[in-house]
């Protein structure tokens, strides 16, 4: 539970500072995320009852966090193009 709070603390303080801020869970898969507002009170239930199944597996997390962010490399690398086209 210690590490949920801080977990809560620190997006929440982020958020307040103007951050955009998700926050994942992970055990054998990356879970989807939740967005995390200033006001938190969406995030807090969800958070502390959160039931994650049993085992790690930091290999398959690490290629699915490595998929979505070459996938959003790909797509911001294209939207530049497609501005530099039309500019």
């Amino acid at each position: 539970m210690f590490a949920r709070g801080l977990a809560l603390a620190l997006c929440k303080r982020l958020a307040l500072l103007g951050e955009h801020v998700i926050l994942r869970f992970f055990d054998s898969r990356l879970y989807e995320g939740v967005k995390v507002g200033a006001q938190g009170h969406a995030e807090v239930p969800y958070v502390l009852q959160f039931r994650a199944e049993h085992g790690r597996n930091y290999a398959r997390v690490i290629r699915q966090i490595n998929a979505e962010l070459s996938a959003r490399a790909a797509r911001a690398a294209a939207a530049a193009a497609r501005c530099w086209s039309t500019c």
